[in-house]
């Protein structure tokens, strides 16, 4: 039936592809997100280990 109308076919496959830009650009979004959320876990790590070697009496200042 798709076969003999080309142009259903050609608008499905349009609609197909769109929606996985669509997915491809929600991903790239979730990537970008978990990004930011491993610099700052990171920059929390790095000020976490400043704090306890601040806090340490070896490096008291």
């Amino acid at each position: 039936m798709l076969l003999s109308h080309p142009a259903l076919l050609l608008s499905y496959s349009a609609l197909l592809l769109n929606d996985s830009s669509m997915l491809l650009s929600h991903s790239s979004m979730l990537l970008s997100h978990s990004s930011v959320l491993l610099l700052l876990c990171d920059s929390g790590l790095v000020i976490n280990a400043m704090c306890a070697q601040t806090s340490h009496p070896k490096f008291s200042i």
